[in-house]
């Protein structure tokens, strides 16, 4: 037996202890020196979790030693319990349990200098100080741990659900896999994970029928510097954060919180761990004022751009068909099809350079023009953008590699700012657009050694950039739209629709309308507020997407990218295809038009 299956099997004697109880949640801890408190929800076992967790920073393990009996204090309603150690790298470290009616948080502070690689939960470097201290579990009873290493802690859950969409539409993961949530995508997990950047930081556990556990993260406003939230696999389980060498710690810091909390349904379950961090952290965050015309349905040309792209064998790359002309034809072709969508999406590219927003005169010679015709026809245009594209941005504005070469734009420099406003003025005043659909959030700078003017980096830096988009647009047409993917409770004040993003196509024939409907359940949970664009590419066939056409009206604003045919099949629209959308376009319209513009559509 290795240390760690010793050291968590000491657990089931459970001798001379503490159990703190709230509600349905309860805390047990040693009456001594203890590593380890278990901790039940609704008289279920979650997991046997290691107190103390490792802060690791200037490339080194933080190692924690000589831990602390538990003190235990009541803070007017709430129970706490926080426990002390020695470290290798801080010079106070202390772990604190916090429990209320029906949740617990976990957290810790550390008091010195260093810079943090990365913030870890429930798991970690433990050691003792000298060869006959023992650091064992509980105060009597247990062996001598006798080790310096890593430790973890010990699950009673059966599953874990990651709200986060990923490419092999895989939510539920045994408690050994490994699953992650971040502002940065990674092709090789689960085929990518970029259609939430970021999704909601929140973990759910099934510990018993109809019983889920979270384990979600509450950070305060301007300390998301961190990149990813990991469930790591292996033996036992942990959580971390990586905050890759980008936050610095002057004398005390504490880490973000960890919230858990029990319910009957992992999206119920979501839905009270983001209820509880907006009260905690983001009660200052409110979505802003909702316009008439938002929650029109959406013609998106991506896909028509895409299916002429297939006719030529891919000569023609689909972001070269972002023409005024191919544009034109689109909509004339639904229109002769007694089709008319109320909001339309210029995509990839209509601009000369990915970076900034002047309209290339090949493909768009007069886009003023094609907004204006737009607008008379009581239309309004959104124009695609591409984030942290550096294309067109001079290089003293933007993330630099060690060659000097641009990694993306950068945020939190003032002159990057100044360009993208100037950016943003031209193409909702000199243009007339109403709005940006963003994409590709997840294109964060990768991890290394690069840097930003300001430090910031992580969620803070995305949040950073769409709050510059958002407020100089805002500055310019109050109405104006913002789209994004960005489904997490920390980006409500940021953004006006959620966009459910492109479809993760597995089988070629299979419907995917299951796997859209978990996204709008998340999103209803993580985003009540918002609208949501429930999107509708790439459709593998004619079938799967008349599936997802007719159910669109209950999960959002439908969101149309063909006009003529199918990109990935080549079938064309036939009389049955432009029937649905007839239809289901007025089964929603008959819905918000019976509501406050746009309040109710899709919940």
């Amino acid at each position: 037996m290795d240390d760690t299956a010793r050291l968590v099997n000491t657990m089931e004697q459970l001798p001379d202890s503490i159990t703190i109880h709230n509600s349905d949640i309860e805390l047990t801890v040693g009456n001594g020196p203890s590593l380890v408190a278990r901790l039940s929800v609704a008289g279920c076992k979650v997991a046997d979790l290691l107190i103390p967790s490792s802060c690791n920073a200037n490339g080194l393990p933080d190692f924690s030693y000589d831990i602390s009996a538990p003190s235990v204090r009541q803070a007017g309603h709430e129970t706490v319990v926080e426990v002390a150690s020695s470290s290798a790298l801080w010079r106070n470290k202390t772990y604190c349990f916090r429990l209320g009616n029906g949740w617990i948080e976990y957290y810790y502070t550390v008091e010195g200098y260093g810079v943090i690689d990365n913030c870890e939960f429930f798991q970690g470097f433990v050691g003792r100080n000298r060869p006959e201290s023992a650091l064992t579990p509980w105060a009597h009873g247990a062996p001598e741990l006798g080790y310096w290493g890593r430790l973890r802690s010990k699950p009673y859950f059966r599953r874990v659900f990651n709200p986060e969409p990923n490419g092999l539409r895989k939510q539920y993961f045994r408690p050994g896999d490994y699953t992650t949530i971040g502002v940065r995508s990674d092709r090789s997990y689960c085929r990518g994970n970029w259609f939430f950047t970021p999704g909601p930081f929140c973990f759910t556990v099934e510990t018993g029928s109809h019983l889920w556990t979270t384990l979600g993260l509450a950070a305060r406003p301007a300390e998301h510097t961190f990149t990813r939230y990991d469930c790591s696999g292996g033996n036992g389980f942990g959580l971390s954060l990586s905050y890759e060498g980008h936050t610095s710690v002057h004398g005390r810091w504490e880490s973000p919180h960890i919230v858990i909390s029990g319910s009957t349904d992992e999206y119920e379950a979501l839905s009270k761990y983001c209820d509880r961090v907006r009260r905690m952290e983001y009660s200052h965050l409110v979505p802003g004022d909702q316009f008439p015309w938002w929650p029109q349905p959406i013609f998106c040309g991506w896909g028509e751009q895409c299916y002429l792209s297939s006719l030529g064998n891919f000569m023609a790359r689909a972001s070269d068909l972002s023409t005024q002309s191919n544009y034109d034809q689109w909509l004339d072709a639904l229109a002769r099809q007694e089709v008319f969508p109320g909001t339309i999406v210029v995509d990839d590219k209509w601009q000369l350079a990915y970076g900034l927003c002047k309209p290339d005169p090949i493909k768009w010679p007069d886009m003023q023009d094609f907004i204006r015709r737009q607008h008379k026809a009581d239309r309004r245009v959104l124009l695609w953008f591409k984030a942290w594209d550096p294309e067109g941005i001079p290089p003293d504005e933007c993330v630099l590699d060690n060659k000097g070469q641009a990694v993306s734009v950068d945020p939190s420099n003032p002159r990057y700012e100044r360009t993208l406003r100037r950016e943003i003025s031209l193409a909702l005043d000199r243009l007339g657009a109403d709005g940006f659909k963003i994409d590709f959030t997840a294109m964060h700078p990768p991890p290394g050694p690069f840097r930003t003017f300001s430090n910031l980096w992580g969620v803070e830096l995305l949040k950073r950039l769409l709050w510059i988009i958002r407020d100089e647009a805002k500055k310019i047409k109050p109405d104006a739209l913002i789209v994004a993917h960005t489904v997490n409770p920390y980006f409500i004040d940021v953004i006006d629709v959620v966009r459910l993003n492109d479809v993760a196509i597995i089988d070629g024939n299979e419907s995917y309308t299951e796997s859209m409907t978990h996204r709008q359940k998340v999103t209803r949970a993580v985003c009540p507020q918002l609208l949501i664009d429930t999107d509708n590419w790439p459709s593998p066939t004619v079938d799967s997407w008349l599936d997802y056409v007719r159910e669109q009206p209950r999960l959002g604003i439908p969101s149309l990218y063909y006009a003529t045919h199918i990109d990935e099949s080549g079938e064309p629209l036939d009389a049955q295809c432009f029937e649905a959308i007839r239809t289901a376009w007025a089964e929603y319209r008959g819905t918000f038009t019976r509501n406050e513009p746009g309040i109710e559509v899709g919940a």
